[in-house]
């Protein structure tokens, strides 16, 4: 079922119309536009209405009655006034429960950005289940609505990823410089509220290169260069990573810290990544084990607890974690 707001409501009025008067094909088209038109929306022309009817026979199995006539005119009327196109009579109440929670989980959260699918997959199931919207959430996700790029980009790159379609991209520095790549696209990735491009550099085959989609500028569909195909899982790439950055060259390393205090707990039932292996101390404190890229998400994840952690390995990372501290207690005279 198409999912514009246009075609949306003429199926609505449609579906109504069958179950409840008999019209000529004339006297159908004159309600729908004049129902159109009180909603504010574009009247349709007869063959638009002929495309609709057929829909409801061929797509959705409508049971329009084939001997309703007013002399030699067709009536359009369904033969079981009890069908509906939005009805799905044969779910069970356990079925309709299970897909009103869903409903509910839908509606609360704003979905992905771009609008992909979800607005015809809730208005179809709200017609399902007869659902109203909530007075209040239950749910309340972790978003920023301030982000720019979400709304002009995410699309872009969710259709190209799935097309495979190469992306010219214009790229802006946090220094306002401009950078053009032609690239091919590969994944969407959140992390820390902020949304990720991952793809391939066509002119520099061999590594990902992750654009923030707040900070590309301008997208054109078709780069210059053929797609390059994946060649391995995103997943697994990121298995050994806290956050998005990877440079050239980088490798896991074993890191060894422990963490002090109430801090200690939170940890422990929040592990910093899903590789963590972690053990309680005699002292109370825990011990923290992971093998993980040292990247700056990492370096800023563990200075967020600098009062409660000492870092044991390896050693440039305990360097470089002091340096900061350094740095950070001399702006303010320490």
């Amino acid at each position: 079922m198409p999912m514009d707001r246009n075609t949306r409501k003429r199926y609505e009025l449609l579906d109504r119309y069958f179950r409840t008067q008999q019209y000529d094909i004339d006297e159908l088209l004159e309600h729908v536009n004049s129902a159109l038109d009180t909603a504010g929306l574009m009247p349709i022309s007869p063959r638009t209405l002929h495309n609709d009817i057929r829909a409801f026979q061929d797509e959705m199995n409508a049971p329009l009655d084939p001997d309703a006539r007013n002399g030699r005119k067709r009536l359009y009327c369904y033969c079981d006034r009890e069908f509906s196109i939005f009805k799905l009579n044969e779910l069970s109440e356990s079925d309709k429960e299970i897909l009103m929670n869903a409903v509910k989980l839908i509606d609360q959260v704003d979905g992905l950005p771009g609008n992909v699918s979800f607005e015809k997959v809730k208005m179809d199931l709200c017609n399902a289940v007869d659902y109203r919207p909530m007075d209040n959430p239950v749910i309340i996700p972790d978003t920023n609505p301030y982000l720019t790029g979400l709304d002009e980009w995410w699309k872009v790159c969710y259709d190209a990823i799935t097309a495979r379609n190469t992306l010219e991209i214009k790229y802006v520095d946090f220094d306002s410089k401009d950078f053009s790549f032609d690239i091919s696209p590969y994944a969407l990735k959140e992390f820390n509220s902020r949304w990720y491009l991952i793809a391939e550099n066509n002119e520099d085959v061999g590594r990902y290169f992750s654009f923030p989609l707040d900070r590309i500028a301008d997208i054109r569909v078709g780069g210059h260069s053929g797609y390059i195909p994946n060649p391995r899982s995103i997943t697994e790439y990121y298995d050994d990573v806290y956050g998005i950055s990877i440079k050239p060259g980088d490798e896991p390393e074993d890191i060894r810290f422990v963490v002090l205090g109430r801090q200690a707990k939170y940890v422990y039932s929040k592990p910093i990544h899903p590789g963590c292996r972690m053990r309680w101390q005699d002292d109370g404190s825990l011990e923290v084990r992971m093998h993980v890229v040292i990247n700056y998400e990492l370096e800023h994840r563990l200075l967020d607890m600098a009062d409660s952690i000492r870092i044991l390995e390896p050693k440039r990372l305990v360097d470089k974690h002091v340096a900061m501290l350094k740095t950070a207690l001399g702006r303010y005279g320490g």
